[in-house]
């Protein structure tokens, strides 16, 4: 409806100003004048969860349902405040009956499989992503979510026939490169893996896959190439230092460079005091050249 939008477009102006609290206050008074309005209590709702409040944003989820039953905003935020307080049994619940009740609604649908995948529910996932994508062929994020899916259970040539079709379409075949590229890895298939991964040159991806073939590189004992590929990529990503620290201290660790595997930690733990990974990692190689009291202290 015009006053459910107007009132999203407010709360949107307001929240990005921090005032939650104002908006929340003012929605109390409309509620009072007209109290068979749902979507003030959505509004409040939504207010409460922003502000972590999540018993105050299940009654008035609840207030909202009951004035307006089969809202399908407010059959999800319910769910969400559920998910946002750990409770996934109770959203995989609202959110079943929900599909019962819609079965063609997709983002009912997608959502339960979230949950279902967040409670174990694989095989029943994977039921839901089929007839979501059945529904709507064009619907590639579920295309791409079964995939991750058959990847989880070890079902690779399953996982493999829906990433090699993902690659058809523009904004998803980095991402399948670089699961194509774990798939071979997984396998074994060293010059396979690492031509996919070579393949993801943009993207979100990119850091990943370049980061995946240096370890795969590292552990195939090819140091002189891993430790080429490992200099480019701190020139390109120099905001990734300390993930790339930890590549560069496995490098030398492999190369038997215990000195330098050290000295790159500890000019890391200067920009990064007490990071527990890098004292870990230090912890590790000193104890491997029997410094204990000082792997100790880490």
């Amino acid at each position: 409806t015009g006053f459910e939008s107007a009132l999203l477009e407010l709360a949107g102006v307001i929240q990005k100003e921090g005032r939650v609290d104002i908006i929340y206050d003012v929605l109390d008074e409309l509620s009072k004048q007209h109290k068979d309005n749902a979507e003030i209590y959505f509004i409040q709702s939504l207010m409460a969860l922003q502000k972590k409040d999540k018993n105050l944003a299940e009654t008035k989820i609840q207030q909202t349902l009951r004035l307006k039953p089969d809202w399908e905003k407010a059959v999800i935020l319910q769910a969400q405040i559920a998910v946002f307080g750990g409770d996934f049994n109770k959203a995989k619940l609202l959110l079943s009956d929900a599909s019962d009740k819609y079965p063609n609604n997709s983002k009912i649908n997608r959502m339960l499989a979230q949950i279902l995948i967040k409670t174990g529910g694989y095989k029943e996932a994977i039921e839901l992503y089929k007839k979501i994508i059945l529904a709507d062929p064009k619907d590639f994020e579920s295309q791409f979510a079964e995939g991750l899916v058959h990847l989880q259970l070890d079902q690779d040539q399953q996982a493999e026939d829906v990433f090699k079709k993902m690659l058809e379409q523009p904004d998803w075949r980095y991402q399948a490169c670089f699961y194509l590229g774990k798939l071979e890895e997984k396998q074994g298939n060293e010059k396979k893996a690492l031509s996919w991964f070579d393949q993801v040159t943009e993207g979100p991806f990119a850091f990943d896959a370049s980061v995946s073939a240096i370890s795969l590189l590292q552990k195939e004992k090819h140091l002189e190439e891993a430790g080429s590929r490992l200099s480019l990529l701190q020139m390109k990503f120099p905001r990734q230092k300390l993930q790339l620290v930890l590549v560069q201290a496995e490098l030398y660790n492999q190369q038997k460079k215990y000195d330098e595997a050290i000295s790159a930690l500890s000019n890391a733990l200067t920009d990064f005091p007490n990071q527990k990974e890098l004292l870990y990692t230090r912890a590790l190689i000193l104890e491997r050249i029997n410094k204990l009291d000082l792997a100790e202290i880490d």
